[in-house]
């Protein structure tokens, strides 16, 4: 029955979001797909904090492209990823979670749904992280050489950024708080959790910026008579200039590692605890 809750839900959601243009129309077919197959593995809860995570990013995102105006454009100018997410990206984000939730659904153990919760925020930190950054009046340096970046380029933090992806990851653990609760959990024991939630989020926010300044590829590109970086592989049918990291490591592969590393070590905190 699970499957088919997620289904119902997801299709309407993502198809709006297609049609508002959050979402491309295979990225639509991959979100459904997610969906579906969370609740159907792992539960309502896990599900739950997808779609939390999900709605507050696509809303985060539209917002703060109409607060960044033009400059937005010089920022998307310089990324791989387009603005609207297509199915590499909902990969990106939902694949650690799917893989938790698969062996939760074949284990049992719950210390594997909790993980896929945790994904989640590591996500969503993230995503508020670079959202929000792009607002800060300060230039984003590099965590371990710091240096400065222009924004929007993977790698890059800032004051505003690490506010921002402790905001993200606090509406997950709110999110699967409360669900929790509602289910009739321990609110002593679910608040710990909420905590390592939170703590991890933040973590693997931090763990995607430093990936994405030592490992993920970073390219030199002559514009105007200009070269400046970008993580775009191509300007238009020509090569540009590898000047960092690893031509197959892009961002979504920075994603993808940046959170279920993440996901396992909050995994631990729970078996530990």
């Amino acid at each position: 029955m699970g499957f088919v809750w997620g289904f119902g839900i997801s299709l309407p959601i993502t198809y709006l979001a297609y049609k508002k243009g959050s979402l491309t129309l295979d990225g639509m077919a991959a979100a459904t797909s997610l969906g579906l197959l969370l609740w159907g593995f792992a539960g309502s809860t896990v599900y739950f904090s997808m779609l939390a995570f999900f709605l507050s990013a696509s809303a985060l995102s539209h917002w703060t492209k109409k607060r960044v105006g033009a400059e937005a454009e010089e920022i998307q100018s310089r990324l791989e990823k387009s603005e609207r997410r297509d199915y590499t990206q909902v990969a990106a984000n939902g694949g650690a979670a799917l893989i938790l939730a698969f062996i939760f659904f074949l284990s049992g153990l719950e210390i594997f749904r909790l993980a896929a919760v945790l994904s989640f925020a590591v996500a969503n930190g993230d995503t508020w992280a670079s959202e929000l950054g792009g607002l800060s009046s300060v230039k984003p340096i590099t965590l371990i050489g710091r240096k400065s970046l222009e924004k929007g380029l993977s790698g890059g933090v800032t004051p505003l950024g690490h506010l921002a992806s402790f905001g993200g990851a606090a509406v997950i653990a709110l999110t699967y708080f409360f669900l929790e609760v509602f289910a009739g959990g321990e609110p002593s024991r679910l608040f710990f959790h909420a905590l390592i939630i939170v703590g991890v989020g933040f973590f693997g926010a931090l763990l995607d910026s430093i990936l994405g300044e030592l490992v993920q590829a970073k390219y030199q590109e002559l514009r105007e008579g200009h070269r400046i970086l970008t993580e775009k592989r191509k300007n238009g049918k020509e090569e540009n200039l590898l000047v960092g990291g690893y031509r197959w490591v892009n961002n979504n592969m920075v994603n993808f590692l940046s959170t279920i590393l993440a996901s396992f070590l909050g995994g631990l905190l729970f078996f530990l605890r």
